[in-house]
């Protein structure tokens, strides 16, 4: 059940208007029930790794609280990380393990052609960071097994984050009640926001970025380099796309997700991209990963290389996945040598100015999500050898039409006007309402006449 599609809408509907009619913590039971409903659409299997993450880390962090400086407490944190850590890395190794067992059984046993529970590697970290927070002390709330679940399971922000905490979420899922109607009213508005950065600009620009990338054989080298860069808005805008349809979900409810963008690509620093760009992982990384094992105050660069290697991990386990980890990891490490160098202040007067910094840094981005867009190292290859074989100034294929190109141009308008113009005009209660109403009714139209809806999946899904 998609967010851009006709069943998301309806059933959201249906639980909204339900919801609305409730008093109490039926509220909280009904959110339970839909989510469930909801993540089951995909495969109704698959809710019982969610009931038994609930019950199990539920139960750890009861253990813990009860009795939080003792050996018990430490014996039942490893349990629940230790459980969650263990069913994510089984999904994401199971080709590996399938291949070891088939092995090993001479072809008699494997498990099967298992797929990836959608949402894993985000509940996954939502729920180790609550057992850490608890076991820290950072979080000393006490809820109960409605509101855990609810917090493990809420529909919203199930499948693709943001990954909360507690510390957030519980005092909203306490007491649940109707929401005003300004939240409403700014929920419905991000929803539809969020349609049109999906299938007005990322699912049109997709039109011309997956046949390039099916056959980079035929396209010259021109396409396949703007196709690279046309890839970064791409990612932005789908990923973007959901969260704002996350999030306008959520306010339908009074709930307010945490955010996951901030003008990412505006940056030329690959550290202050990383921390506005998916937010809640880069965050969930830094303060779970990077700071305890030393931060910057012991083997800052190996701390670094670490858990952007984590991070290309929790992506995906092949080796382009890897790579993309050790590029970013190794990218970051250099410019903070960069920035802490007397190298910095020569660039930096006159000869250094703003677009070539602007295009090093965005075609480092771009060289690392060929890494990202493509299944494995062999596709990367493939790609880039076409890239230094064709001819750079060859005929594009007829595929290509104008309408994809319009996409990634307009693309480039949103990112302008959202930076200078859009979202401050549109928040602003001196914006004359009739030029905010226009505005609304042209992004409805767009979305109508210029929608792409092919049920095309979020591209972070996958993951």
């Amino acid at each position: 059940m998609l967010f851009n599609s006709t069943h998301y809408l309806i059933f959201l509907l249906v639980v909204c208007a339900v919801y609305y009619v409730l008093k109490g913590r039926l509220k909280s039971i009904w959110l339970l029930l839909a989510s469930y409903f909801f993540y089951m659409s995909w495969n109704p299997w698959y809710a019982l790794f969610l009931v038994f993450i609930t019950l199990n880390d539920f139960v750890c962090a009861r253990v813990i609280q009860a009795r939080p400086s003792s050996s018990v407490a430490w014996f039942f944190s490893v349990l629940s990380i230790s459980a969650n850590v263990s069913l994510l890395l089984f999904f994401k190794f199971i080709d590996v393990i399938n291949d070891a067992l088939l092995t090993l059984s001479q072809g008699d046993f494997s498990f099967g052609n298992l797929v990836i529970p959608l949402g894993i590697s985000y509940h996954t970290f939502q729920s180790i960071s609550y057992i850490i927070d608890v076991r820290k002390g950072r979080f000393d709330g006490k809820p109960d097994l409605l509101e855990f679940a609810l917090f493990i399971v809420f529909f919203p922000q199930l499948i693709a984050g943001p990954i909360e905490r507690a510390s957030t979420m519980f005092p909203q899922l306490t007491n649940l009640r109707n929401p005003p109607l300004y939240s409403i009213n700014a929920g419905l508005k991000r929803f539809a926001w969020g349609i049109f950065r999906k299938a007005v600009i990322a699912d049109r620009i997709a039109l011309l970025i997956d046949p390039v990338f099916e056959n980079p054989g035929s396209c010259p080298s021109r396409l396949l380099l703007f196709v690279l860069f046309a890839f970064t808005l791409q990612i932005y805008f789908d990923f973007s796309g959901y969260v704002d349809m996350a999030s306008g979900s959520a306010l339908l409810f009074g709930i307010k997700l945490s955010p996951n963008f901030n003008h990412p690509l505006s940056f030329i620093s690959l550290r202050k991209f990383w921390r506005n760009w998916h937010i809640s992982l880069s965050s969930w990384l830094r303060d779970y990963v990077y700071i305890p094992i030393g931060g910057r105050s012991n083997h800052m660069f190996r701390n670094l290389m670490f858990t952007f290697v984590l991070s290309g991990l929790w992506h995906g386990t092949g080796w382009n996945f890897l790579v993309f980890g050790i590029l970013h990891g190794a990218l970051l490490c250099v410019e903070v040598l960069f920035q802490n160098s007397e190298f910095k202040q020569k660039f930096s007067a006159g000869s250094w100015t703003l677009l070539p910094r602007f295009l090093l840094f965005h075609s480092a981005l771009a060289i690392g999500w060929l890494l990202f867009r493509n299944p494995d190292m062999q596709h990367v290859i493939h790609y880039s050898g076409f890239f230094f074989k064709n001819n750079f100034f060859g005929i594009l294929p007829s595929g290509n039409s104008l309408e994809a190109f319009a996409g990634v141009g307009m693309a480039l308008i949103i990112l302008v006007s959202e930076d200078f113009f859009l979202k401050a005009a549109l928040a602003n209660s001196r914006f004359p309402f009739m030029r905010r109403a226009f505005s609304y009714v042209l992004m409805l139209l767009a979305i109508i006449f210029f929608g792409v809806f092919n049920q095309r999946e979020f591209i972070y899904f996958q993951f």
